[in-house]
């Protein structure tokens, strides 16, 4: 997250707070909207560590990225599929501007709205490999 230079603590600490909200009540739609057996398993299971825990597996299991234009934060994948990407792009250079969320991805693009799920749930797939991007 970026700061502007002289912000003082009492704003730095309100926006990571307002920022880690916004992401526990993403990553919650998100388990629910997935309704994955795996996630159902982990979270019924007595012996598992996230057992009764939907909140804390969702923040553990999901990656949410801060959009390089609007700064807010929006869905980027599962995390198990991060370390994928990781391995896949290891002599590449991170660059953050390429971290843009769908609306402010969609120049150009009618981004319509969801009448159900709003625009949080809308995935563009890649034009290459069919594969969600």
């Amino acid at each position: 997250m970026r700061f502007p230079r002289g912000s003082n603590l009492d704003t730095v600490s309100g926006n990571l707070y307002e920022m880690y909200k916004s992401v526990s009540e993403k990553s919650l739609l998100r388990l629910k909207y997935e309704n994955c057996k795996k996630d159902k398993d982990r979270l019924s299971n007595p012996a598992d560590k996230f057992y009764k825990r939907a909140q804390e597996y969702a923040m553990a299991t999901f990656s949410y990225y801060q959009c390089f234009k609007c700064q807010k934060p929006y869905f980027g994948g599962r995390k198990d599929c991060d370390r994928l990407r990781e391995e896949a792009s290891n002599n590449e250079v991170f660059k953050p501007e390429e971290l843009v969320c769908a609306e402010c991805s969609s120049v150009g693009i009618a981004l319509t709205s969801c009448p159900k799920h709003g625009k949080e749930f809308i995935e563009f797939k890649c034009r290459f490999c069919c594969s969600v991007s």
